[in-house]
């Protein structure tokens, strides 16, 4: 008896989870994992299999969340940003009247 004749279950990770995991952008995470998932479907044939994504259902529901901080992280960059300009220029027109 040959034990992979009987497999009813495989689990496969990306050999690079990590870099596909820390990328903030859902979108590029979702297009790499499913382009490995077809290319796993594609190379096991014609078999009646059922491909799940547990580790990306979970980041489907935090998408929103993350998008949410990075816009309010780059409002602050904007808001920082424009005070620090017009400190400079207020410190220019202090140095111009003196």
């Amino acid at each position: 008896m040959d034990p992979r004749n009987y497999v009813d279950e495989i689990l496969i990770n990306p050999p690079n989870r990590l870099d596909i995991y820390i990328d903030s952008n859902y979108d590029n995470i979702q297009f790499a994992l499913t382009g490995l998932a077809s290319r796993i479907s594609n190379d096991l044939g014609v078999y009646p299999i059922d491909l799940t994504m547990p580790v990306l259902q979970e980041l489907d529901g935090l998408k929103y969340g993350a998008l949410f901080l990075g816009i309010i992280l780059n409002i602050i960059i904007v808001v920082l940003l424009v005070l620090s300009i017009l400190v400079l220029y207020n410190l220019l027109l202090v140095s111009i009247e003196t």
